[in-house]
């Protein structure tokens, strides 16, 4: 009985400091945890070239602010399909407050049919008293727009896609407009749907008075 009350008691204390070891760890890995906002770049045409790059900037929202954090890095050139993110040490924030950034973008490399969509997001990094200290997080919003976005999206095109027209609405939903000069209207498509709409009424039209002579020819 004495050696297993030992024993027991030599477990209870093993388990306790590994408890305590763990949960320092932890705690300490959360103060050294990063804020992440992500960012990405899409061709919604599929017709960038893979040499077309652009610049993502990363720039605090007051130019006059010079006490807000920055993050890891303050720009990033992406490719279509890319991805990447800046990283905030949350250790960086030391009072409670808004922290309000711009992300923007702008063509870096590529030919002169890019358009590029004109977009600015805002990016709040919201700091509060919690109960083991400071909390951050992280909040993604497109300037002009409502709604929460996890990563920064840039949408870009080019010209050569605007071919296939079943595009334009798409590109209208993300601001990016087609030229009003060089794109062929299409005459023919809708000059042969107008001839079939004539023809169909006129078809209609005959049989209803052929009906309707028939009808007559009856009744006398």
């Amino acid at each position: 009985m004495k050696y297993r009350s030992i024993r027991l008691i030599i477990s209870f204390v093993t388990l306790l400091t590994f408890s305590l070891t763990f949960l320092c760890v932890s705690v300490c890995a959360e103060g050294e945890e990063y804020l992440c906002v992500k960012t990405e770049v899409e061709d919604i045409g599929g017709k960038l070239s893979e040499d077309t790059s652009f610049l993502i900037t990363f720039a605090r929202k007051d130019e006059e602010d010079t006490i807000s954090p920055l993050p890891d890095k303050t720009q990033t050139i992406l490719k279509a399909g890319e991805k990447d993110e800046f990283k905030f040490e949350r250790a960086a924030f030391i009072e409670p407050g808004d922290y309000l950034y711009t992300m923007k973008q702008e063509k870096e490399t590529g030919d002169d049919n890019v358009i590029t969509e004109e977009v600015t997001y805002t990016v709040t990094v919201r700091v509060v008293n919690g109960n083991a200290g400071l909390d951050a997080t992280v909040d993604i919003r497109k300037d002009g727009q409502n709604g929460k976005y996890e990563s920064a999206i840039f949408r870009n095109n080019n010209k050569r896609a605007l071919i296939n027209h079943s595009n334009q609405d798409n590109l209208n939903d993300y601001g990016l407009y087609p030229p009003g000069t060089g794109e062929a209207f299409p005459y023919l498509p809708i000059g042969l749907l107008g001839l079939a709409v004539l023809l169909g009424a006129w078809s209609i039209g005959r049989s209803v008075k052929a009906a309707s002579d028939q009808k007559e020819g009856k009744g006398q």
